[in-house]
């Protein structure tokens, strides 16, 4: 078994190895060929080769063109066929022959194409020493015939296409046979010898792979004996470790979904601790409003209250024009009724002068021309007197209406001084009220203040509070997404379980196979 494994390993390195030759050894042929082309274009085209045979030979024969077309030929078609073959495949079998047959060829068109030089007889060897490469004694036999098979037809048949001369010597023949056979021998040999010397050092390295293998195969029983127990062990211990995953991912999940509904709590109250600080600077921004309006109806209410003061003090200042007024009135009445007494005496007297007029006139008309001038006088005082009973009847109208309108006037003193009265009242109460404003103005003002100081207490907390639970909300965030990580942990640990028993089992299923592998290499 261990015997057929190596042979198998030599063949499968031997194939990129001759990959590598054939690839050499056509690019080595490709140049002899085009050599030989050479040399046929040479051969033909100018008397270089001619000299070289005179100088060996004192009569030198030429070929039939004909001939040497077809011996150019071979070569091409050789190589041509080799190269088709490893364009397909490398290593196949029939490119070494097919090289080999180009090679001869090539060396035969060039003894051909030179006229038969003898200085062209050594390509015989070159070809010899190229196909050395291969270590193949089939061909370098098959090479060594064909040269020999071409010498004897180039004696007796065709002495100048081989020899250059129309008739060659059997010496001659003999000693070209004689160091073509001895140089193939002589290469025969030494590919033998290192065929035997690598042989001999591959059975030896065989011994030695043989004798390692087996300390292998011993270790590896040990040691496949060792996995065995060891991979029934992982397996246990996967499982117990899938076991222990998955508690743990379902604690893990417990703890995400509360962590989760510790975070929407945090976040419904980071809300409404927004909403509650929002709330809380409306109620600060419109109490500072009330405590700037109240402060203002504060002073107000101390303006009023000093406007109040001069009202009450021009009201008094009135009441007393106004009782001033009354008396002056009272006092006109009187000077009016005094005017009045005087007036009916005016009255009474022009009455009484208009009727002593008249009597006058009565007496003057009695007196005839003497009394003429008396009763001019007469109707001058009637006249008079009517007309001072007529001012009388005027005054007396009027101190009428100046009574009349006194007496209103006193009438409406009376009532704007009990107005004025109960208006100085008004005004006290009034004063007093105005007093009550201020002083509860006051004291709504720093009831506001200490509201305001205590908003913006509250606003400060509200915001430390907000603060907290945005500390609070990221904290649960975090923990979320801690929570999230974990549980991906826990998900690929509880994976990684399965797949760990699912390797422990491949990893017996393996074991059995490799002791059985084990046992059969041991067989």
């Amino acid at each position: 078994m261990i015997g057929i494994n190596n042979l198998n390993l030599t063949r499968k390195r031997s194939c990129p190895m001759l990959e590598r030759k054939n690839k050499l050894m056509l690019l080595l042929t490709l140049g002899v060929a085009l050599f030989s082309v050479l040399i046929h274009v040479l051969g033909r085209g100018t008397n270089l080769f001619d000299m070289m045979v005179q100088m060996h030979h004192s009569l030198a024969a030429e070929a039939h063109p004909v001939w040497l077309n077809v011996i150019a030929v071979p070569p091409i078609l050789f190589l041509a066929a080799a190269a088709a073959l490893f364009a397909q495949h490398r290593s196949h079998r029939l490119i070494p022959p097919l090289v080999t047959l180009a090679l001869v060829s090539s060396s035969i068109s060039l003894i051909a194409g030179s006229g038969g030089g003898t200085e062209f007889h050594f390509s015989i060897f070159m070809v010899i020493a190229i196909l050395c490469f291969y270590e193949s004694i089939p061909l370098l036999i098959g090479a060594t015939l064909i040269f020999t098979v071409q010498h004897l037809i180039g004696f007796f048949f065709s002495p100048e296409m081989v020899f250059g001369v129309s008739s060659y010597s059997l010496t001659m023949l003999v000693t070209h046979a004689f160091f073509l056979v001895a140089t193939s021998l002589a290469v025969i040999l030494q590919i033998a010898s290192n065929k035997k010397a690598r042989e001999a050092l591959n059975a030896e390295k065989d011994r030695e792979r043989a004798q390692t293998v087996g300390e292998i195969v011993e270790r590896l029983t040990a040691t496949s004996g060792q996995l065995c127990g060891r991979t029934g062990e992982l397996s246990a211990q996967a499982e117990s470790s899938a076991g222990a995953s998955s508690l743990i991912r379902e604690h893990v999940a417990d703890i995400y979904e509360g962590s989760q509904e510790q975070k929407n709590e945090a976040g419904s109250a980071r809300t409404a601790i927004e909403k509650v600080g929002a709330d809380l600077r409306q109620i600060v921004t419109d109490t500072s409003a009330v405590s700037e309006v109240s402060g203002q109806s504060a002073l107000h209410a101390e303006a009023g209250n000093r406007s109040m003061g001069e009202l009450m003090h021009r009201l008094t200042t009135l009441e007393s024009s106004v009782s001033d007024s009354a008396e002056r009135i009272r006092l006109l009445n009187e000077h009016a009724r005094q005017i009045g007494e005087v007036t009916d005496l005016i009255r009474s007297i022009a009455s009484q002068t208009n009727m002593l007029a008249l009597n006058a006139s009565i007496e003057a008309s009695r007196a005839g021309d003497a009394g003429r001038g008396f009763g001019v006088v007469a109707t001058e005082i009637q006249r008079l007197a009517q007309q001072s009973n007529a001012s009388a009847e005027n005054i007396g109208a009027f101190l009428g209406r100046i009574n009349e309108e006194s007496q209103h006037s006193a009438v409406s003193m009376q009532r704007v001084t009990a107005e004025l009265s109960d208006g100085l009242a008004a005004a006290h109460e009034t004063e007093d009220s105005f007093r009550v404003i201020r002083d509860h103005a006051n004291e709504v003002n720093a009831k506001l203040r200490q509201v305001l100081s205590s908003g913006s207490l509250a606003l400060e907390n509200s915001g430390q509070a907000s603060n907290s639970i945005e500390t609070i909300f990221l904290i649960a965030d975090e923990f979320v997404h801690a929570c999230e990580q974990v549980k991906g942990h826990a998900d690929n640990q509880l994976q990684f379980s399965g797949e760990t028993a699912q390797i422990a089992a491949q990893l017996g299923g393996a074991t059995s196979e490799l002791r059985e592998t084990i046992a059969r290499i041991g067989a």
